[in-house]
């Protein structure tokens, strides 16, 4: 066993209502970056404010504000990035920024055309789900504001990205039904929050001079656990942890909303025709009403809560589980924004995606799927942007090494359909957490940065 030192950045990028967050794990050689989402908006996207984050986010990757990952790259690179659905907002940014930084490899999560294009009625018809909730017609997307590449990445997504890298960039799809349920039991055995006074979970009585850098770091898919990605050293050691968690509960709103299409759309007759771009184009453009009818017969019939991404991608990015650690907060650099109330003993990061979890059955799953990761954390990102609807006060229990600590909420909104919602940020308030919202405005970018040890 040996005790090794990171450098760990993460930041959530300005975009608005979207979502863009990226950080670095490094340890004295070779970085690894990696990116949650690259998104926004159509509003935010023509405006620029979404180009301008990914500008600042590639010209960050090669110079002196990332001075170790400066001289490990030309044109920038991005080990890795985790995609966590197809909504227009979380995927917009894609193709700028495949174009502007090398991206190594994605993971997506793996669902059926006709939920992508269900997807893609979301974006294009936000009035119909945020119905009831101050939303109006006058919030839907003309469909002249989607880029072409949308079409093609809904039709068929590993071509979509291939069609703005390359062929050899590696793509792994997660299957929502293959996840290793049936080991959270063990890990809930295996670890669970401290007594006071038990340190079991921290490095103690050690030198702090007597560390040493895992050098070169690569990302690798862990042979343990089909949803956990695992950086190394060349050794082959883990030394820094990527959990992912699609929900169980995955509705049959696929199913119902295809067979509306084919009831409604003339083109349609099977599935598959839906993963032609030119038929998902040609459906979008000339099939506009027949599309919204069929999006707003399904959330109907089957119920807002059991709609929207419900096979959202959650990621967790952080320690080691089992390892010990010891983190102290890195001091601010000058153009960063003040890391307010974020003062961990751990190092763990929890984005939620914009899963749904509206019904306690798909609350519980989310919450068992991470119940040893939340001891490892202290920032997470809440689902759907702060939306009432997908929200739990149980989201923000278990945290730190006792589970009794308050996260820090990071949100990628800008008040566009009330998010974050006013009761989200009223229970994050009273449970003492700290509130972080990236809006569109630059100076609501954040960063938070950290010296890891870990007992690896």
């Amino acid at each position: 066993m040996a005790i090794f030192k990171m450098h760990v950045s993460r930041t959530q990028w300005a975009v608005g209502h979207g979502f863009f967050h990226s950080g670095t794990i490094e340890s004295g050689g070779k970085p690894v970056t990696y990116v949650y989402d690259c998104g926004a908006t159509p509003a935010n996207k023509k405006s620029g404010r979404l180009d301008r984050e990914i500008d600042e986010f590639v010209a960050c990757s090669c110079s002196g504000k990332n001075r170790h990952r400066r001289l490990w790259c030309h044109r920038g690179f991005v080990d890795i990035m985790y995609i966590s659905h197809f909504d227009y907002d979380h995927v917009s940014g894609i193709p700028n920024l495949a174009k502007n930084i090398w991206i190594n490899q994605f993971v997506i999560p793996m669902v059926p055309v006709s939920y992508r294009v269900f997807c893609l009625a979301g974006s294009l018809f936000p009035s119909v789900y945020h119905s009831g909730s101050g939303s109006s017609r006058s919030n839907d997307i003309s469909v002249e504001d989607f880029d072409e590449w949308y079409w093609d990445f809904i039709a068929d997504p590993v071509a979509g990205l291939r069609e703005i890298t390359d062929n050899s960039v590696e793509i792994q799809q997660v299957d929502p039904m293959d996840e290793e349920r049936d080991l959270y039991l063990d890990i809930e055995e295996r670890v669970s929050p401290l007594d006071e006074g038990e340190e079991n979970i921290f490095l103690t009585n050690f030198d702090i001079r007597n560390w040493i850098y895992a050098s070169d770091l690569t990302v690798s898919r862990s042979s343990t656990g089909r949803s956990v990605w695992n950086i190394v050293n060349s050794a082959g050691i883990p030394i820094w942890e990527f959990k992912t968690h699609i929900l169980e509960d995955v509705q049959n709103q696929a199913s119902a909303f295809f067979q509306e299409l084919k009831r409604l759309v003339p083109i349609i007759n099977h599935e598959k025709d839906l993963e032609n771009a030119s038929v998902v184009k040609n459906l979008v453009l000339n099939y506009t009403f027949s599309l919204k009818v069929a999006y707003n017969n399904v959330v109907n019939n089957i119920g807002s809560s059991h709609t929207l991404n419900i096979t959202s991608l959650m990621l967790y990015s952080g320690t080691v589980l089992d390892q010990k650690l010891r983190c102290f907060r890195s001091k601010a650099a000058f153009y960063a924004r003040p890391e307010i109330g974020a003062w961990p003993t751990v190092a763990g990061w929890i984005g939620y995606g914009d899963a749904s979890l509206g019904t306690k059955k798909r609350l519980r799953d989310a919450i068992n799927a991470f119940e040893a990761y939340r001891l490892r954390t202290y920032i997470m990102a809440p689902p759907h942007h702060g939306s009432p609807r997908e929200w739990s006060p149980e989201l923000l229990e278990g945290y730190g090494p006792y589970g009794n600590a308050t996260p820090t909420c990071v949100f990628g909104a800008d008040g566009s359909y009330g998010h974050p919602a006013q009761k989200v940020l009223l229970d994050v308030n009273a449970s003492g957490g700290t509130v972080i919202v990236a809006t569109s405005d630059p100076r609501s970018r954040w960063t938070d940065s950290l010296t890891v040890y870990v007992d690896a």
